[in-house]
């Protein structure tokens, strides 16, 4: 590729493609499984230092989305308890509902469901049985 080819390729690359080429990456490495988790998680914990308020915006949209997909895959998987408390953090970050509360209050929540989240990683994997989790334990 020479030069040219090169500069133009580059002007192309907006952070928007940045941003979803660094999310490629992220999930061919970890699975695309618990890449949602983490960037959920990693945005949650984020959310504890002031943002602008688009960024609370985005933050719903992106947790409901993957707490809704986790819950759902977690309630195919019968793996109920993790069903629940997804589909709850899932309702609490709901965009187009939402509920509003005080900075302390969702400071807590932001804590816990990014702890959720985390621990769901490892515990509440898709398309695992409840026979094949007590296997691996």
């Amino acid at each position: 590729m020479n030069r040219l080819e090169q500069e133009e390729r580059e002007r192309r690359i907006t952070p928007g493609n940045r941003a979803f080429g660094v999310f490629c990456v992220i999930s061919a490495r970890i699975g695309m499984e618990r890449a949602p988790k983490i960037v959920a998680s990693v945005m949650l914990l984020a959310a504890l230092l002031p943002w602008p308020y688009g960024y609370y915006v985005l933050l719903r949209w992106v947790v409901c989305g993957v707490c809704a997909w986790s819950a759902y895959s977690a309630a195919q998987s019968q793996k109920v308890s993790w069903a629940w408390a997804l589909g709850i953090i899932a309702v609490m970050f709901n965009p187009i509902f939402p509920i509003y509360l005080n900075r302390a209050v969702w400071t807590l929540i932001d804590i816990v469901a990014a702890a959720v989240l985390l621990c769901s990683i490892q515990h509440a994997r898709p398309g695992e049985t409840i026979n094949e989790l007590k296997l691996r334990s």
